[in-house]
């Protein structure tokens, strides 16, 4: 009987998650569609040609500021043979080349958007919060499924994580390096 209500329970928490996580994933939806601007479009498909020439998945992104382009990037997975070389990442790696690191941690999160041809994967999603970007375009989104995916590999990854003994390791690196660190205890 105790694990009839157990399995039930369970069973309710993930159709909950899956609920919660649905709507967070598609609420885009229900927001007010935006046209593109022809000058943004037009660097979005030159950029993404790159991507072509390389063999790369064509996909794009543009990081702007205050309507100003101060970042460009296209996925480079396969000619750099980079895991992190996505479309998002390299344009905001590009904009910190630009503008410079200390630059671009001043510049007002308000003001900056990212626009990319294809809705953004975890890893850029991370990305992106991490740097504190909040307005995100895209022209393309992502199949329900790859969401239904990605929470399934996400439950995997919080069920498998350990965490080992030795923090203290961390902590003295932390301390040899300078204090532009800033570590946050949540």
């Amino acid at each position: 009987m105790k694990l009839k209500k157990f399995a039930i329970f369970v069973s309710i928490i993930l159709l909950l998650i899956i609920a919660v996580f649905s709507l967070r994933t598609q609420f885009y939806k229900v927001t007010t569609q935006k046209k593109l601007i022809n000058q943004y479009r037009r660097e979005l498909d030159g950029i993404g040609q790159l991507a072509l020439k390389s063999m790369d998945v064509p996909i794009s992104a543009i990081l702007i500021y205050n309507f100003e382009i101060i970042g460009r990037g296209h996925n480079t997975v396969v000619r750099d043979a980079d895991a992190g070389g996505h479309a998002i990442i390299n344009a905001i790696t590009d904009a910190i080349k630009n503008v410079g690191l200390e630059s671009f941690n001043q510049l007002s999160r308000d003001s900056m958007k990212i626009i990319t041809t294809y809705e953004p994967c975890e890893m850029c999603k991370g990305a992106m919060i991490e740097y504190g970007i909040k307005s995100i375009e895209f022209l393309k989104s992502k199949p329900f499924g790859y969401w239904l995916s990605q929470q399934y590999n996400e439950l995997g990854y919080e069920f498998s994580k350990r965490k080992l003994d030795g923090e203290e390791l961390q902590d003295s690196l932390f301390k040899l390096g300078s204090n532009t660190y800033i570590i946050n205890d949540y």
